[in-house]
């Protein structure tokens, strides 16, 4: 779903914008597996909040405000920290590496072209990901589930069993 919440608003010092650009979207992907994923975004809160909450079957990981946080009920990762976080226990605090932590997406362009490496988001994955709005556009302009047809591959090997969530007991 796409859609304009609030074409007259008041931001910033304060200063007046007329909005003609989607500013309340949800956006519902599933996989052929069964696993989803929730896209929100929205530019009528009272307060800004840009965080990522992935749910896994042994654990769920928060990353959030310079933070990554992860919930591991069957045991510590290496390296991390135990924190209480959001009323969780069993969460650890994962050290970010101090040149990450202040790299901007310009600095991580530049540093790929000097080292000569392709850059975490690759022309490739962009595709993908532009796939992926375009359909999202589609559904709400048509009101239909839209098929994608991405051919994107991940970046590192995932065993065949990780997308069979129905043979037996997990």
């Amino acid at each position: 779903m796409a859609g304009t919440l609030i074409p007259h608003r008041i931001v910033g010092e304060p200063r007046r914008v007329e909005s003609d650009v989607d500013d309340n979207d949800t956006l519902l992907v599933e996989w052929a597996g069964g696993q989803q994923a929730v896209v929100r975004s929205l530019w009528g809160t009272s307060f800004s909040r840009n965080d990522t909450t992935v749910y896994g079957r042994r654990g769920t990981l928060w990353l959030s405000g310079g933070s990554v946080v992860l919930h591991a009920p069957h045991g510590a990762p290496a390296g991390g920290e135990p924190v209480e976080w959001q009323g969780f226990s069993d969460c650890y605090r994962i050290p970010v590496r101090a040149d990450l932590a202040r790299e901007s997406i310009v600095d991580h362009f530049v540093t790929c072209v000097r080292e000569g490496r392709e850059p975490r988001c690759s022309g490739r994955l962009q595709l993908h990901v532009h796939e992926i709005l375009f359909r999202a556009y589609e559904a709400a302009a048509t009101g239909q589930t839209q098929e994608l047809r991405t051919t994107f591959t991940p970046w590192h090997a995932v065993k065949p069993g990780f997308y069979r969530t129905r043979d037996g007991f997990i």
